[in-house]
């Protein structure tokens, strides 16, 4: 079975970090395995998103920069979190009224490699040319 690293990131603005094997953005609920195996459930409802990311760490200073090489595929999107946070990248399928969708981040550079960004967490989403 496939671990992905990721950080929770619920809408009010805990993060829990640790390791998930079951998420599916067609189910209510997933589980995270946190560091000392403890698990905690968590419900998609309740979160800003899910971010798969390369390590743990992080740089909280990192400013991203956003280089369009053609590389990756699909739509080019902003999203503004109603929390004031933003994120350029790109959605293969973003449709309003589903509860999610997911995204890559433009910056390769990026410590996530993909997110899953909860709907009802955004302020906006649009659509970049």
């Amino acid at each position: 079975m496939v671990k992905n690293k990721v950080v929770v990131h619920f809408k009010d603005d805990t993060l829990v970090k640790g390791m998930t094997s079951d998420f599916a953005p067609t189910q209510e609920r997933f589980h995270v395995t946190v560091q000392g195996g403890d698990i905690k459930a968590v419900l998609i409802k309740d979160l800003k998103g899910l971010f798969f990311v390369k390590d743990f760490d992080g740089n909280k200073d990192y400013r991203a920069s956003y280089l369009d090489d053609g590389t990756i595929r699909g739509h080019k999107v902003k999203v503004n979190f109603s929390d004031g946070e933003e994120v350029i990248g790109f959605a293969r399928i973003y449709t309003p009224d589903w509860p999610g969708f997911f995204m890559v981040p433009a910056d390769k550079d990026s410590n996530n490699e993909r997110i899953f960004v909860v709907t009802s967490a955004c302020r906006q989403v649009g659509f970049m040319i």
